[in-house]
């Protein structure tokens, strides 16, 4: 199915405005998996509001960044980490160049030639291509994992950002244009922009549970609006979301346990893979508590 019309941004906001529905209780569904906070929680917060002071003028913007409770995400998706850094700063909600394409083109150009820089370890290179501290960022993070991964991981990891940074920048454009995503097309972009395409049934949690906070922002192309848009009807869409969340984690709990029965616990291997299947679940739990 091909994108919905130009203006159908607009008639879909129309059409969900004053509308009422009920989000069913999603923790039955995720009750079996790992969930727990990160002890260091406290200090990431203090860290998190000092860098968000540091970038942001006081007032509505800095308002709503520190209110998304960045270091709860950090604490429940990485419960385990024994150091924790980062700020949620890709989201068009919070930028200031979500209606200019050729600014957001350029932005996203220049983030992509300064991480590969950094990852190459060219640091005196990438401190030229950029001084915008919402890409200089990256630096400390390139920083702690020179060393620590391989060269194929490397690599992994910067395709993996290459391929984020351009669904976001076909979310962008979608914004730019007034359009919609069909449902098909959402979930395919999804993948690259939500960053965690190891953990796809994150997407359909948080879409369900932030639909009253997206809606406010004017923000439709999402899932529980995608599929009234098909639907036209908010309480069946939620039920279609739901089935999808719950799919989801069914195929992750069988992939998982097909994975452990290879690799018995009490192995090195059978270790890491635990760490890496619950780290998944942590991922996805993290969603459902980040309210």
């Amino acid at each position: 199915m091909g994108s919905l019309p130009v203006n159908a941004r607009e008639e879909l906001m129309a059409s969900l405005e004053g509308q009422k529905a009920l989000i069913p209780d999603l923790r039955p569904l995720l009750s079996h998996w790992p969930q727990k906070a990160n002890p260091q929680e406290n200090r990431l917060e203090k860290d998190v509001d000092a860098y968000l002071n540091n970038l942001f003028p006081p007032g509505k913007r800095l308002a709503k960044m520190k209110a998304a409770n960045a270091a709860q995400f950090a604490s429940a998706w990485w419960p385990y980490a024994s150091y924790l850094y980062g700020t949620m700063t890709d989201s068009l909600e919070f930028s200031s160049i979500a209606e200019k394409w050729r600014s957001g083109k350029a932005y996203r150009e220049e983030t992509m030639l300064y991480i590969s820089a950094c990852l190459s370890g060219n640091f005196d290179v990438a401190a030229r291509m950029s001084t915008n501290p919402f890409i200089t960022n990256f630096e400390p993070v390139a920083r702690s994992l020179l060393g620590k991964i391989s060269p194929v991981q490397n690599a992994v990891l910067l395709r993996e950002l290459e391929w984020f940074v351009d669904m976001v920048g076909l979310e962008h454009q979608y914004v730019v244009k007034g359009q919609l995503p069909s449902v098909e097309e959402y979930i395919e972009r999804r993948k690259g922009s939500s960053a965690v395409t190891v953990c796809l049934a994150i997407t359909e949690t948080n879409d369900i549970l932030s639909i009253k906070k997206e809606l406010a922002q004017n923000q439709v192309d999402s899932l529980l609006p995608l599929l009234y848009a098909r639907h036209h009807s908010l309480s069946s869409s939620i039920s279609i979301a739901v089935d999808m969340l719950s799919t989801s984690i069914a195929s992750l709990d069988r992939c998982s346990e097909r994975l452990l029965a290879q690799h018995p616990p009490e192995t090195d291997v059978g270790r890491h893979v635990q760490e890496f299947v619950d780290g998944c679940k942590y991922a996805c739990t993290a969603n459902l508590v980040w309210r």
